[in-house]
């Protein structure tokens, strides 16, 4: 696996140093996680820019995670869910928290 960082990252360190106006630009970007990456860069998976992001702007990666999932699983797994139920009881030595959750119905119209 470190094999594998290597080559996808190497050449990152010394690129950000010899293009520091470009990777300045992109790491102060309010939407850094909307932004392409900078160079040959672009062509990292959108998973490995979930880590340059981290590096650079790490108050951001919950809405790049955000973003990550609505582009790989869909739409559907970031929307907003009511918590009907929260139950929790205990089984032997354990703690069991349970949640079900259901969708908000919505109203049909007439």
């Amino acid at each position: 696996m470190d094999r594998d960082i290597a080559e996808t990252f190497g050449g990152l360190v010394r690129d950000i140093i010899n293009n520091k106006k470009l990777w300045s630009s992109y790491a102060t970007s309010p939407e850094i996680h909307l932004e392409k990456l900078p160079g040959r860069w672009n062509c990292l998976s959108s998973f490995q820019k979930l880590l340059v992001i981290k590096v650079f702007r790490p108050e951001i990666l919950l809405l790049a995670c955000i973003d990550y999932v609505r582009k790989e699983v869909g739409q559907y797994y970031i929307e907003t869910v009511s918590y009907t139920h929260l139950r929790a009881h205990e089984t032997g030595r354990n703690l069991v928290c349970r949640l079900l959750l259901e969708k908000k119905k919505k109203k049909k119209k007439k």
